[in-house]
């Protein structure tokens, strides 16, 4: 009985996340790769699923297939769970960008200064 105990806890906390591979993949073939600031974000929930929108401006530019520029102000969307289960499937979860901080962004345009991300939960690193 102890050791089914142990195996069910186990088995309810798994979690599949993908390989480093896949993650540096989606990152080499982001269209826009990008150090940002992050002026306004807004979160909302529904159901299980938090809404983000983030304002940032482009402090940096790596690389820009829609041709931004410096300065530019865009709006991130993408989502996430609201809260986290035991068992996870896919790609990690994307962090919650923060108000003032700044982050090197793998983003794909989705309309005009309207981005989102581009390699899951690695799509944004914090560098401040």
């Amino acid at each position: 009985m102890k050791y089914l105990l142990i195996l069910g806890f186990i088995f309810t906390n798994l979690s599949a996340e993908l390989s480093p591979q896949i993650y540096q993949e989606w990152k080499a073939k982001a269209k826009e790769v990008l150090e940002i600031k992050v002026l306004d974000i807004k979160t909302h929930t529904k159901k299980s699923v938090k809404y983000i929108y983030a304002t940032a401006k482009v402090v940096k530019i790596f690389r820009s297939k829609s041709h931004l520029k410096r300065g530019s102000i865009i709006t991130i969307y993408y989502t996430k769970r609201a809260k986290q289960t035991p068992l996870i499937l896919g790609a990690s979860e994307p962090i919650t960008l923060k108000k003032s901080y700044i982050y090197k962004a793998y983003l794909k345009k989705e309309r005009l200064y309207l981005y989102t991300i581009a390699a899951g939960g690695k799509s944004f690193k914090q560098l401040n």
